[in-house]
């Protein structure tokens, strides 16, 4: 499993800042008094607990040995993340112009996660995403075609290849019985999405679960979201919600995360279970995307005249 600090500088910083905002909660100090006591300025000690500058390891032991840490472990940790931190290119920075800083925040994160949790009622996750239907939302599920197309195809192939390592995250999966009946690219592409989502749930790290649409109204139709947690104790998950107007990743925000990991139970209890699923998808498969698929409709303006 990849390093939570030793692989993507900017969810190291994220993680340091934290840690050392909390400290000095813990300690019972005000950021004036630990400017004066330091001799720093304050906006100084404000600037690193917002993360935006980085602290020096100099600094970093300053602090922590000011707020009376004395763990040598718990230094090390917080020391290697601030090298890391430094470090100028986080591990997802060659996609930093094809994708938006919540989105480039979360694949840091996603890198380390022991566990996703992935809810969407519209669209399969990118996670779970053959090429075809990946290049099918991307022409046509915004307002314009997207941009940088081969760079996102690129990440999202990088972000799967976690799926196939040896120790593969753990990955619980809803979904809105819409998404697998949604027309997305044409026959052809939908039997190849649906076919590769019946193989990926029979993995024993993979748990996907349908939503019927006899189920009625369920706490997932505010739209999208994924939830990461980590193997570390001391780590928050990671909630990031995605939206017509921009991907947003929150930390550090245990009470906003909370109703999230609710409404996730509520769904899964809500869904069919993986067993049923996974019949489901061939049930489907068949009945709309298989070897004789239902005659596709012919849109052109033509036909509508």
């Amino acid at each position: 499993m990849t390093s939570m600090t030793g692989q993507d500088p900017l969810v190291a910083r994220h993680r340091l800042v934290r840690a050392v905002r909390r400290a000095r909660e813990e300690a019972g100090l005000t950021l004036k008094q630990v400017a004066d006591a330091l001799d720093w300025s304050e906006s100084k000690l404000i600037r690193i607990e917002r993360g935006s500058v980085g602290i020096s390891v100099t600094d970093l032991r300053a602090l922590l040995a000011y707020y009376g840490l004395r763990d040598s472990s718990h230094v090390d940790r917080l020391v290697g993340m601030a090298r890391t931190a430094r470090r100028a290119r986080t591990a997802w920075s060659e996609f930093e112009t094809a994708v938006s800083p919540g989105f480039l925040l979360f694949l840091g994160y996603e890198e380390s996660a022991s566990t996703m949790l992935h809810f969407n009622p519209v669209l399969v996750p990118g996670l779970l995403q053959v090429e075809e239907y990946s290049r099918a939302v991307l022409a046509g599920a915004y307002v314009a075609p997207a941009d940088h197309v081969e760079e996102k195809l690129r990440a999202r192939a990088r972000r799967q290849r976690r799926l196939d390592e040896p120790e593969p995250p753990r990955v619980d999966v809803v979904l809105d019985e819409s998404v697998v009946r949604r027309a997305v690219g044409g026959p052809e592409v939908m039997s190849r999405q649906l076919r590769h989502l019946h193989e990926l749930s029979g993995r024993p790290n993979l748990s996907l679960r349908i939503v019927p649409f006899t189920a009625g109204l369920h706490p997932g139709t505010g739209g999208p979201f994924a939830i990461l947690e980590f193997d570390d104790p001391a780590a928050d998950p990671v909630l990031h919600l995605e939206t017509a107007a921009a991907d947003v990743t929150l930390r550090d925000q245990p009470a906003v995360v909370e109703p999230y990991r609710q409404a996730f139970a509520r769904l899964q209890s809500m869904a069919m279970d993986a067993e049923a699923s996974r019949a489901f998808l061939l049930k489907v498969l068949d009945e709309m995307w298989g070897p004789r698929p239902i005659p596709w409709p012919n849109t052109s303006p033509e036909s509508r005249r």
